[in-house]
């Protein structure tokens, strides 16, 4: 795998993933269309959300748009999950073993760029 950030480059904002079989293109993954970004107050539960998209490239075929429909800000979902199964201790949508996966990975980057915080 390979990844590409930066602060002095002018880098696209989108996620990019390559395999055998095509490209999955992920726009602004992380700041989807959300009215929440510009709002100063709190917005009202009947604000209508604009649905994400997704490009598709499957080799020997035309992209493929796959559109993802919402009806809250992207963290909402996150606070929803952590909500329903508090009382769980573990919400199915990411395993601790998942989390300390992740982790583990980005310890091993930040050793890779030298990062130490000892």
């Amino acid at each position: 795998a390979e990844i590409a950030t930066a602060v002095a480059c002018n880098l696209p904002p989108d996620t990019v993933i390559y395999g055998s079989e095509g490209i999955l293109s992920v726009p602004n993954p992380w700041l989807p269309s959300s009215p929440c970004r510009s709002a100063r107050t709190a917005l009202p539960l009947d604000t209508p959300f604009p649905a994400s998209t997704l490009l598709l490239h499957k080799r020997g075929a035309e992209p493929e748009e796959i559109t993802v429909a919402v009806d809250r800000d992207l963290f909402s979902y996150e606070a929803d999950m952590v909500g329903a199964h508090i009382d769980d201790r573990q919400a199915p949508a990411a395993s601790w073993d998942d989390t300390l996966g992740n982790m583990r990975t980005l310890d091993a980057w930040l050793a890779e760029l030298g990062v130490n915080y000892a």
